[in-house]
């Protein structure tokens, strides 16, 4: 979690392979292929835990390739995962990911307001997402369409700046229909 802790979190699962370990200290590197099994991680920015689908991730001196990868959210709906992390010995990390929801409409937001007081809510839906340049100043492009089949809220709280004063008015849009005990 250390090279990747301000993005994802919770991470779980088992990966095993033949790697081999060139250099020493803070400039160790490995290269292989290892299976990643049981795994998930949590999303930061959205709160969103998925778990990964088993799968291949080839590692070589400066770049992790995850290949095609399978997340899945908690109710199991699918999106595929591509891409790479390049870096320097695990540092000056560069990211090329980019995640496509597959067919049904799956879990993309799940924060409350201790997450992000410029909006929060939990939103279910399609879209594609990519992730791309360096860490410390990574661009997220997001293209996303709402489920109309499951219920989702994106709160947009009135807030108070500088520059625009008090707000006195909220947007909420809420798309689908309301779940019952029976859903």
């Amino acid at each position: 979690e250390r090279f990747i802790g301000t993005l994802f979190s919770d991470l779980e699962g088992f990966v095993t392979g033949n790697l081999y370990i060139l250099g020493e200290g803070a400039n160790r590197n490995y290269i292989g292929k290892a299976r990643l099994t049981d795994g998930g991680l949590k999303v930061n920015f959205t709160q969103v835990f998925y778990k990964v689908d088993d799968a291949e991730i080839n590692l070589t001196e400066n770049s992790i390739d995850f290949g095609r990868m399978k997340l899945r959210d908690f109710k199991g709906n699918t999106a595929t995962l591509r891409g790479s992390i390049f870096h320097n010995s695990f540092k000056n990390m560069e990211f090329d990911l980019e995640a496509e929801v597959d067919n049904q409409p799956m879990q993309l937001i799940n924060t409350t307001y201790s997450d992000n007081q410029q909006f929060y809510g939990r939103a279910f839906g399609t879209g594609f997402m990519k992730l791309i340049g360096p860490q410390y100043d990574m661009r997220m492009y997001i293209e996303a369409n709402p489920s109309t089949v499951d219920s989702s809220y994106i709160t947009l709280p009135p807030s108070s700046t500088r520059e625009s004063g008090q707000a006195s008015f909220m947007v909420e849009r809420k798309y689908g229909r309301e779940m019952t005990e029976q859903d």
